[in-house]
């Protein structure tokens, strides 16, 4: 899965265009407040080597400083970028060479009475010896004092944890065998919070699966870590000096002062899933294609009391979501949203040009897009996108702007396929998130990002055609659409106002994506007067986009129209007849802002034309006002 470098190469890019590159991002969106170590070689710029890519240093990502390094060359693990078992990039170290890698002062400053959580990336290699007991870490002072640690039990196929209260250890491990040499996997243990110093509760999972655990004590407890400082914490090294020294890589490694949570726990598999492409057990995203694995945010809920509902800011590298658990919200009930990207630069388009969507104003688009899935939940809920400026490229938010939600089902660019504006509940902004509140049901997978204009955006328009026409007492309203697969019906709304539209009744879509279609409504029962006409194309998925309006009118007790406008579109001469009217008539030609670009006065009844020929291409619209009432054309200018 080489697309995991994209991060690599984001950095890069930055340090190119001589920025500061600045943290934006944690792992799954759960934010630093926890977060003790993190260490990812997928991310190249942390790993320091040599031109034998021996590394001297590994940067730590939590912010705290807590990096590893090793200076005498002989025992410096080796960077590749394709080191671990699946061609990924990873750290080897090899126990031949006792490698290791080594943190001077883990601080006091620690309190672990809200447990430990620690995930480790890494593959093992069989062990040098038949004692084994290789460590991924172990932070301690020497020898049985004070000591955390996690590895492998022995020379088993097993997995343990291990904490000790000065000379005092207890080991948990696992009973089902999930190393298998030479395979990259999770490895998990969490434990239970408590006092400092004394016994508490440990599980463990090999990529989200549970394991049986026992205890060398005959438990499944070991020592809480207690807030000291540790001054001989190693990677790939143990503090007995009788214990093998670890052989195999490592990939990623985190370490937090508190046990997380089943959702938490949950979020963050699938955060090393998507960024390492492994199965985890409760996969609730799958990266499409081997893409779209970087930086995964996400929320869920588990329980009443087991939820997490919402990304931190500054740990979300431009998108992240929050729910509530209320009767109204998508997190009412289990469920997750998950969203990861590609690695895309963090740049603005402008113009952003999106096939299908138009904006009379400079529409700009936001170069990355991300992958969403959604999972379980209250399907009738709300969740909001909270698209985080400066987590994203530092800017800010400019309010007076119109801002969109864009989709795509199928391609993350955006070049191809259905591009869709999804209704929103409602769109806020302050100065630095934009956030979308949308219902679960106009939440499908697929590729989304943010549109913002100086103007109005306009939703994709998929019609070829639509007329409105008075056949007797009726009026026939006729359309013909193509590219229809993702199309439900077609709803026929009506107004007597051009304003206040209700649903009158509803034409079922074709299937045949590529065939046009002709598509006619007979409407029985036409009010007297004016009668506007629009489509809602109404998706599969809920959504919907309103063709424009047409309009018809019938005098009261007549079938004849009182206005006929021809030929519509037009290109030079606009006629136009007024009958079943008396009197004065005031005639305006406005333009798609409604601002007024002719007057003209006339008596009724009367036909009269009217030169557009100087007028540019678009949408035009003729107001009437008389003593019959008042009436609006919609003309098409080509």
């Amino acid at each position: 899965m080489k697309t995991v470098r994209n991060l690599t190469l984001l950095f890069l890019a930055w340090l190119a265009m001589g920025q500061t590159f600045a943290q934006s991002y944690y792992p799954g969106g759960l934010g630093k407040a926890n977060l003790v170590i993190w260490l990812d070689a997928n991310i190249a710029s942390s790993v320091t080597r040599n031109g034998y890519d021996q590394v001297s240093k590994w940067s730590d990502l939590s912010g705290n400083g807590n990096s590893f390094i090793q200076s005498t060359n002989s025992r410096k693990p080796v960077y590749s970028a394709t080191g671990n078992p699946d061609g990924n990039p990873g750290i080897g170290f090899d126990a031949d060479n006792s490698q290791y890698l080594a943190l001077g002062t883990l601080s006091s400053s620690y309190s672990f009475a809200g447990g430990v959580s620690a995930f480790a990336q890494a593959s093992y290699s069989a062990t040098e010896t038949s004692w084994g007991w290789q460590r991924i870490f172990d932070f301690g002072n020497g020898t049985s004092n004070d000591n955390f640690m996690m590895g492998r039990y022995g020379a088993t196929s097993n997995t343990y944890y291990e904490g000790w209260n000065n000379n005092s250890g207890d080991q948990t491990y696992t009973t089902s065998n999930p190393i298998t040499n030479n395979r990259e996997n999770i490895f998990e243990a969490i434990q239970s919070g408590g006092t400092p110093g004394h016994l508490t509760n440990v599980a463990q999972y090999t990529a989200g699966a549970a394991q049986a655990v026992d205890g060398a004590a005959g438990t499944s407890k070991t020592y809480l870590p207690a807030s000291l400082t540790r001054s001989n914490n190693y990677l790939g090294r143990s503090n007995w000096s009788s214990d093998d020294y670890f052989s195999g890589t490592m990939s990623e490694l985190l370490i937090y002062n508190t046990a997380v949570n089943t959702t938490q726990r949950v979020i963050l598999e699938n955060y090393l899933s998507a960024e390492w492409g492994k199965a985890v057990g409760v996969q609730k995203y799958n990266a499409p294609g081997g893409a779209y694995g970087t930086n995964l945010v996400g929320i869920g809920y588990t329980s009443s009391s087991d939820y997490f509902t919402t990304d931190v800011s500054g740990s979300t590298d431009g998108l992240g979501f929050t729910s509530g658990t209320g009767s109204l919200d998508f997190l009412k009930t289990a469920g997750y949203v998950m969203a990861a990207h590609n690695g895309q630069a963090n740049t603005v388009i402008t113009p952003g040009n999106v096939p299908g969507i138009t904006s009379s104003g400079t529409l700009a688009r936001w170069n990355r897009s991300w992958y969403v899935m959604k999972s379980g939940g209250n399907s009738t809920g709300f969740v909001t996108f909270q698209f985080n400026f400066p987590d994203y490229n530092g800017s800010t938010v400019n309010r007076n702007n119109t801002f969109a939600l864009l989709y795509n089902a199928t391609d993350g660019s955006f070049a191809t396929g259905t591009n869709k504006l999804i209704t929103t509940a409602s769109t806020s902004t302050t100065t630095t998130v934009v956030s979308f509140e949308i219902t679960a049901t106009n939440l499908a997978t697929g590729y989304y990002t943010v549109l913002y204009s100086t103007a109005p955006i306009v939703l994709p328009v998929t019609l070829s055609s639509f007329t409105a026409s008075a056949q007797g007492n009726t009026a026939l309203l006729q359309w013909s659409a193509s590219q229809t697969a993702a199309l439900g019906k077609f709803s026929i709304e009506r107004s007597a106002d051009g304003t206040n539209f209700s649903t009158i009744a509803a034409v079922t879509a074709a299937t045949d994506a590529a065939t046009a279609e002709q598509y006619t409504f007979t409407d029985n029962g036409p009010l007297a007067g004016v009668n506007y006409y629009r489509l809602a194309m109404v998706d599969r998925d809920g959504t919907a986009a309103w063709s424009g309006i047409r309009s018809v009118s019938f005098a009261a007790g007549s079938s004849a129209p009182v206005v006929t406008v021809y030929p519509n579109p037009v290109v030079n001469q606009l006629h136009l007849t007024l009958t079943d009217a008396t009197g004065a008539i005031a005639i305006r030609l406005l333009n798609s802002q409604g601002q007024p670009l002719r007057t003209i006065s006339a008596v009724a009844p009367a036909t009269l034309e009217i030169p557009v020929n100087g007028l540019a291409r678009g949408i035009y619209f003729l107001a009437i006002d008389g003593s019959n009432g008042h009436y609006v054309r919609e003309i098409f200018k080509d």
